[in-house]
This record gives C-alpha cells, structure tokens and sequence, in this order.
C-alpha cells in the first residue's frame, strides 16, 4: 500500500476519532454503541482504555438508557453490578407497552437501541428465563414489522444472532453500490468472531474495496456517532487486514512461531504429495551419444533416512536456520539419530518411517521418550514428529496423533501420521 494512501487513511482514521470522543457522551445508546464498536473490532494491538462510570442522577428506566447500560455491561459482566436487577426490571416493564405503534415512536423502531438491549440480555439474563425468551420474540417481530433499510435489517439481524447463534436467515446486501456507511456496518457484522467463520471471503473482500476506494477517493461524511464508529472499527481492520494480505505476498518465511508450526504441518502433511511425484520422473530424456531415451534418476523412499534428507531440503526452502540434532536415545542400539531444529522459533522436528518392525506401540514408546528429551535436554518448546507411512501399516495413526500430542504452556508435541489410512 502506497505511503500517500496510508496517509489519507490516516487522515480520515484521526478525523473520525476526533468525532467519535468529542460526541461521546453517556447515556446516550450512540454512546454506548460506539464504545461496544471500538472494543469489539477485530484488531490487533488495540489500546483498550477503561469504561466510563456510569452518569451520578442517570436512571435505568427508559428504553435509550436501558440500551445504553446494555452495551456497557456486554463489555465487562460486573459494570455497575448493583444496577443490574433494576435494569431487568425496567426491561421487563417497557415490553408491556405497546412496542409497535402507528407514530413509530418506540425503540423498536430504534436498532441501535435494540441491539443495545439484546446484548444487555445476553450478557444479563439466563438461557431459560422467561423475560429472554420474550425479548426475543420483540427482536423477531421487529424483523418483520420494525425499519426495513439495510442498515436496520443487519442490526435487527445481529440483535437476533447474539440471542439465538442458530440464526441463520442472513439479510440481503441490497443494492451492489453500496454507499460507505452501509458497507461499514454490514463489514463491522460479518467481521465478529463469532460470524467471520461463515461469511463468504469474497463478500469481505468486495466491502474492504467499497470501504477503502471510497475513503481514499471521495473522503467520508460523518453523519452520526453510530456510523462514525462503525466506519472507524471497520476501515481500520481493512486497512490491517490488506497490508498483512500484501506482507503474506511477498515473503515465504514465517513471521512468528505460529505461523512456523503451521507451514512445518503443512510440509508433513503433504509430503506424500511430494515423494510420489519424486516417482513420475520423465522417462524420455535424450542422452548425448546413445541413440535411447532414457528416465531420471530419483530419491525413493526407502526408509527414514531418505524421508530426512528430503524433508531437510524443504525445509531450507522456507526457513534460513535449519540445524541437525544429533543424538543418540535408549531405543537405537547405539545409532545417532538426526533431527532438525529450528533454533529461531524453538521447534525440534524429527521423523520416523514405519515398516516391518516398527510398528504403532514401538512409535508410541518411541515418541514418549523422544518427547522427554526434548523437553527436558534443549532448549525447545516445541517438538513435531513427523511419522510418514506410505504403505498404510498403522492401524489407528489418530490414536497416535492424539494420545502423544500435547498442548502444553511450557512444551509442546504435535504428531502428524501423513498419508493416514483409516
């Protein structure tokens, strides 16, 4: 991403804070609803700052102040927690009025406090009490009779989704050329934790384009503290997610030792692949002064000592310290066994070869012993073994994967059984 773009991002990223803290005021449920945004983007490294007291003389009696307080204590379970059976009470007070009046005037016709409400229950009030299930059934009524504008459609949408997570009749995008502030918010939506799993890649990707092309080239019109927030949380994690997308592009060495175990995973996990293609060599290759063709000498993989040197060789590929570790453990008759360390990112990778004699309780007791020295003699945290079995010997290979594999603080063992048979 080009120097000046990032500027002008920065730009409209300090203007829309400036907005968001000078309008910022409880209990006001834009207030709250723009300090549930900013606390609950998906960003990294997010100065989060603490919550703001609520109001001395501010009551919890009407529906703006209810959702309000609902945001807040979404955000932290124990936020004015001597408020919290009034806060109930009052809830369950105003869904005895009527909720869906001819002059619209009810929070029903306001999603921003209808969301505000339904997190407040979620954060509040049981799976099996009564008042949950009523408010519910608001939710679902204002779906069918409350605002019908995109914006209000996905937040009636995420209202409903955060009470019931089997929800799943998703609103439509509406019209392609979605203004900025309509894109932000549906972004905002699909971005949560909870939901990013489900959305197609596509569809953020399309409103990442919308979001950052109309910020860059037509600037952004704040209009209120609700869409100012929701742009915000949302151009912001755009603009991380494509400059990581671009770092990822260019680069094959892994960053962090997350990403290391992942892409050695990876390697065993399809090395298969790799050793069977070793096999399909071209067989009519023209040597000078013979009049035959003749096929490619290739590496078969005979035994353990084949699977090492190849598995070396990727290896170098993706990693600049690639170093052996020679040792020799009680089971091998006095032989040195070889595994590779990566010293940058503290993980051991050792590989094993089944056949006749080694079967699946000889890897087992093998990997036992393999494990505790690694723990206990280098300065590892992480062992992978790589157990390759190319003629499907191994009975159970889950057993072995999840009986020796250990999620651990201090060390870790990840067992990968490639290629698996049932």
């Amino acid at each position: 991403m080009d120097e000046p773009l990032v500027q002008s991002f920065a730009k409209v990223a300090d203007d829309l804070r400036r907005y968001i803290e000078a309008n910022t005021v409880l209990p006001d449920p834009d207030a709250g609803f723009s300090l549930f945004v900013g606390r609950t983007r998906c960003l990294d490294n997010a100065v989060v700052s603490q919550l703001p007291g609520w109001p001395a003389g501010a009551g919890l009696k009407h529906p703006q102040e209810l959702a309000c307080f609902g945001y807040l204590v979404a955000l932290s379970g124990d936020y004015g927690q001597a408020m919290h059976g009034d806060w109930k009470a009052s809830l369950a007070a105003n869904l005895t009025r009527n909720l869906f009046p001819i002059d619209r005037q009810s929070f029903t016709y306001r999603p921003v406090e209808v969301l505000g409400l339904a997190v407040g229950v979620n954060a509040l009030i049981g799976q099996d009490d009564r008042l949950r299930s009523d408010f519910a059934d608001v939710v679902q009524q204002c779906r069918e009779r409350g605002c019908t504008d995109t914006t209000s459609s996905w937040m009636y949408w995420l209202a409903e989704s955060t009470l019931d997570k089997s929800t799943t009749s998703r609103p439509n995008i509406g019209d392609s050329n979605l203004p900025i502030n309509v894109a932000a918010l549906i972004y905002w939506i699909v971005s949560r934790p909870e939901l990013r799993s489900s959305v197609d890649p596509d569809l953020m990707l399309a409103l990442e384009d919308v979001l950052l092309t109309q910020s860059a080239t037509r600037g952004i019109a704040i209009r209120d503290l609700p869409n100012a927030s929701v742009t915000l949380a949302s151009l912001e994690v755009s603009v991380q997610r494509r400059l990581r997308s671009r770092l990822d592009e260019t680069t094959i060495v892994p960053s962090t030792t997350k990403d290391a175990i992942e892409l050695v995973k990876r390697i065993s996990e399809n090395f298969p692949l790799f050793a069977r293609q070793l096999l399909r060599r071209r067989k009519d290759v023209k040597v000078r002064g013979k009049k035959d063709k003749h096929s490619r000498p290739t590496v078969v993989m005979s035994d353990e000592y084949d699977v090492q040197d190849s598995l070396h060789a990727i290896l170098r590929l993706f990693f600049n310290d690639v170093r052996d570790e020679i040792w020799t453990p009680s089971y091998a008759d006095n032989q040195n066994r070889i595994d590779f360390v990566l010293p940058d990112f503290e993980i051991a990778i050792e590989v094993k070869h089944t056949g006749h004699s080694l079967t699946q309780r000889k890897i087992a007791d093998q990997l036992i012993v393999d494990k505790e020295y690694y723990r206990q003699d280098t300065n590892c945290k992480h062992l992978i073994c790589f157990v390759y079995d190319p003629e499907l010997r191994l009975k159970n290979p889950a057993s072995i994967e999840n009986d020796i594999s250990a999620p651990d603080d201090d060390f870790e063992v990840i067992v990968i059984v490639s290629p698996k048979g049932k």
